[in-house]
């Protein structure tokens, strides 16, 4: 017996259909992959180039705070456009005077009457610095109040600087 008009299928593969459906797919698939992809590592460098901000205003912010701490009189304190300058004397006469430096899109510190070293490193700037000198009146002591931004050194145009501001008192 012949069974006419019946067609036989084979179920051994894919038609061209399906694979081209499922082409479309895995390739829908991969592209968000690689986008995904260069994202992260897109965030990852500015993650880390904000951490290497963070890391140097705080640095910067420790150096002035050790500075200070022991510090028996503020000798000289100067401003201009772009740099500002103050001197300290500590109880420890060795040290004395140590004076810091801010000029040039850096942070310069020097001790006991030594070279200036340059605190700041390639990576940063400082920008919009200001301060100013309040002398001890009555029963308040002499302080000093600073203000200036750490930013990245970098061109990305996202780059967002660090504000940092604080006033510094002598102990009497």
């Amino acid at each position: 017996m012949k069974i006419i008009g019946q067609k036989i299928k084979s179920s051994a593969g894919f038609t061209l259909l399906e694979t081209l459906l499922y082409s479309v797919i895995f390739a829908v698939i991969l592209s968000f992959t690689v986008v995904s992809f260069y994202q992260i590592l897109g965030s990852h460098g500015q993650n880390q180039a904000k951490l290497i901000v963070q890391n140097e205003a705080n640095f910067f912010m420790q150096k002035i705070i050790w500075a200070f701490s022991g510090a028996k009189t503020i000798n000289q304190f100067s401003v201009s456009s772009s740099t500002l300058s103050f001197s300290i004397d500590k109880y420890n006469p060795s040290d004395n005077p140590i004076v810091f430096t801010f000029s040039g899109g850096g942070l310069n510190f020097s001790r006991g009457g030594g070279a200036p070293i340059r605190l700041s490193n390639n990576n940063v700037q400082i920008t919009n610095i200001a301060g100013s000198y309040n002398p001890a009146s009555g029963a308040t002591p002499a302080s000093l109040s600073l203000s200036f931004s750490v930013q990245s050194s970098s061109t990305d145009p996202n780059r967002q600087p660090i504000s940092l501001q604080s006033k510094f008192y002598l102990r009497k």
